[in-house]
């Protein structure tokens, strides 16, 4: 094998991934969700988010951390992060599920399905 039929079987790959994605997406966009949170070890400060989409409920999230940046940078006009920042801070929250309505019944989903949405999500807004 040469480097170049590897690397055309690699993005080929990719490609078919990318494209399952977005058919699960598309799939899942219309989705009522709700986000569950516990921002703290206290079980008092669990609290929940409501929305009417995967796609809002992902962007509720990077809301939330781009506020928390607000919060802590008040001085600042512009504000950049990166993709392992968000999920610093999602993996910040001792707990975090999205609750995804599906077939007349909820599927709970972690912070890793929430990261892989959110990616998907500025993805096609970069685009």
């Amino acid at each position: 094998r040469d480097g170049k039929s590897a690397g055309a079987t690699v993005a080929s790959g990719e490609i078919e991934n990318l494209l399952d994605c977005i058919r699960c997406c598309s799939k899942m966009e219309r989705k009522h969700t709700i986000v569950l949170l516990q921002p703290t070890n206290h079980k008092a400060t669990r609290t929940y988010m409501d929305y009417e989409t995967v796609t809002s409920a992902m962007e509720g999230i990077c809301r939330m951390f781009e506020k928390k940046l607000k919060d802590l940078n008040p001085t600042l006009k512009n504000i950049t992060y990166e993709i392992s920042d968000l999920y610093n801070f999602i993996d910040s929250y001792p707990d975090m599920y999205a609750l995804v309505l599906e077939n007349d019944a909820y599927t709970p989903y972690a912070k890793d399905w929430i990261k892989k949405r959110i990616y998907n999500v500025l993805r096609k807004q970069a685009s």
